[in-house]
């Protein structure tokens, strides 16, 4: 008898395709269960009485174990260089243009990212710190002489020395140029280059706090100034070079890596505009920005919100015109104004009642001084009283207000409006956009036919009150409405003061404006409120300034 015994492989095609498949998997030894055919069978054939054997072929199988090592070739997966860091910043306005001369909150959250000042503060102490000033020191009473860092360029190649820093306060100290700094500046400088890096700053009335006046003063490259009549470019010696300006869309902010103090770690900011708090909100809810700036109380709950104690009053200018030209008809708008009804409903409680356009920070700031009282019936009377001594009381008033100029402005405005005519007065409401707006602040003398009140909101942020007089109540400056020579010679002789004499000679001429001069009715003082993407890490400064250089990515 003979066996025979058959091995059968079964191909395992389909395996080993599945494991070439997989990328990145790392080559390993695999036990696979392979079918074996063993086959035997006897057949027994009987013939008369021989028995015959014959070979006949039946399968049967078994298992047996093969170990099969399989070599999958994996790619090598080189890590992608990481995108650079970009972020969107969401505004309330467009700035009409990037002067570097003005100082406001529609400019310098962009404006601020190129142009840098000889000294600056610290957004969260407020302290004085150099920025392209390496130090300063007082001469004599009206002599200034500042040491300047070297090394350092325009971003078009000019050097940075004190030729063009004296340029720069020149030019913006000079009050036929009108620029709107000026009002922080309070009188004209000579600036004089000592050498290549110092710098002499000279007035004609004694200046003991030129560095807090320094800090508004922006340095821009003179050749590209002179290039630009019309503000369409910016060319500073800061972190961020302006990309693009598409009017009506976005203004792109890109790093400069050859910048003197190290190139930022976020590589390009794009501001756009919003002019509703709730769309610059969803923006960030929706992702497609990573800061809101400026946002109304209401809109601060689904997202991430944080809130900065700033020196910001919204206020009422009020021309002294048709019926305004009566200090009781002026006095009785600002007895007609709800500040607490401000503060909690139109600012959502991040808002206190003021009683002056300054905050308590600030040097000058007058606790003595009592609000207008909200006393509508009182308001009434005097009304009454003027109009029986022939003031035009029925003559109607315009408002003037400007969309964005801090959340939930037209809101105030229309509150306003409900006010005055509780008590007895006619007033229209015009809101506009900061271009006409500022038009109508610029516009002096007031033109007697107009009759308005422009909405403002002043912000002290470098904590000196002599420039809020200076600005708003001195007879030849920008804001004043109400040209008062007691109100002047009180400015005049706070200004060269120091100490507590100074805080006392400000606080005095903060109180006369408030009983005597009417111009203006404070309303509250406010806090800012920012939504942030959970990407950045930042945290808002006193100041508003949203700078690049201080956000990170969060890691």
């Amino acid at each position: 008898m003979r066996f025979r015994t058959i091995f059968v492989f079964v191909a395992l095609v389909a395996v080993l395709s599945l494991l070439a498949a997989q990328c990145g998997a790392t080559p390993t030894p695999e036990k696979i269960i392979e079918t074996v055919v063993v086959t035997q069978e006897v057949e027994k054939i009987v013939t008369k009485e021989v028995e015959v054997e014959k070979e006949v072929e039946v399968i049967v199988t078994k298992e047996v174990e093969v170990e099969v090592v399989v070599t999958v070739e994996v790619p090598v997966e080189v890590p992608a260089e990481a995108e650079p860091a970009e972020i969107v910043v969401v505004v309330a306005e467009e700035p009409p243009n990037l002067d570097w001369g003005y100082v406001g909150t529609s400019h310098l959250p962009v404006t601020r990212n190129t142009y840098e000042t000889l000294i600056t503060r610290d957004g969260q102490t407020g302290e004085l710190i150099p920025q392209l000033a390496e130090s300063w020191e007082q001469i004599d009473d009206y002599t200034w002489r500042i040491k300047l860092k070297e090394g350092i360029s325009f971003q078009d190649g000019e050097p940075f020395n004190a030729e063009a820093a004296a340029w720069n306060l020149n030019t913006l100290s000079n009050p036929e140029t009108d620029k709107h700094v000026f009002s922080a500046l309070g009188q004209q400088f000579v600036a004089e280059a000592v050498d290549e890096y110092t710098l002499d700053v000279t007035t004609e009335e004694p200046e003991p706090i030129m560095p807090r006046r320094l800090y508004w003063v922006h340095m821009a490259s003179p050749k590209a100034i002179e290039a630009d009549p019309e503000f369409q470019n910016m060319v500073g010696t800061g972190p961020y070079l302006l990309d693009e300006w598409v009017h009506g869309e976005r203004i792109v902010l890109v790093a400069d890596p050859n910048y003197w103090d190290g190139e930022p770690e976020v590589k390009k900011i794009t501001f756009v505009w919003r002019e509703e708090s709730s769309v610059r909100a969803a923006m960030v809810q929706a992702g497609e920005a990573d800061i809101a700036a400026w946002l109304a109380p209401q809109d601060a709950g689904p997202i991430r919100t944080l809130a900065a104690d700033i020196p910001e009053t919204p206020f009422l200018r009020l021309d002294p015109t048709g019926p305004m030209s009566d200090i009781r008809v002026r006095r009785a708008i600002c007895m007609a104004i709800d500040q607490d009804a401000i503060a909690q409903k139109i600012f959502g409680g991040y808002a206190v009642p003021a009683t002056q356009i300054i905050t308590p920070d600030v040097m000058g700031y007058n606790p003595d001084i009592e609000p207008y009282p909200y006393d509508p019936e009182a308001a009434r009377a005097l009304i009454e009283e003027a109009r029986a001594d022939g003031v035009p009381v029925d003559t109607q008033i315009n408002i003037i207000g400007r969309t964005g100029i801090y959340a939930n402005a037209t809101e105030n405005m229309e509150a306003l409006q409900a006010w005055l005519a509780e008590i007895g007065l006619d007033a229209s409401l015009t809101m506009k956009d900061v271009s006409a707006w500022v038009e109508d602040v610029r516009d002096k003398p007031v033109p007697p036919e107009r009759y308005a009140i422009i909405q403002l909101s002043h912000g002290n942020e470098a904590g000196e009150g002599i420039f809020t007089l200076m600005g708003y109540y001195q007879s030849d400056s920008t804001h004043n409405t109400v040209e008062d020579a007691e109100m002047d010679e009180l400015i005049g002789t706070a200004a060269p003061l120091m100490g507590d004499e100074r805080q006392a000679a400000l606080a005095k001429a903060l109180a006369y404006e408030h009983d005597e001069m009417v111009q203006d009715c404070p309303m509250v003082h406010i806090q800012g409120l920012y939504g942030l993407s959970g990407r950045i890490n930042w945290v808002p400064p006193f100041d508003q300034l949203i700078l690049g250089k201080e956000i990170s990515i969060a890691r």
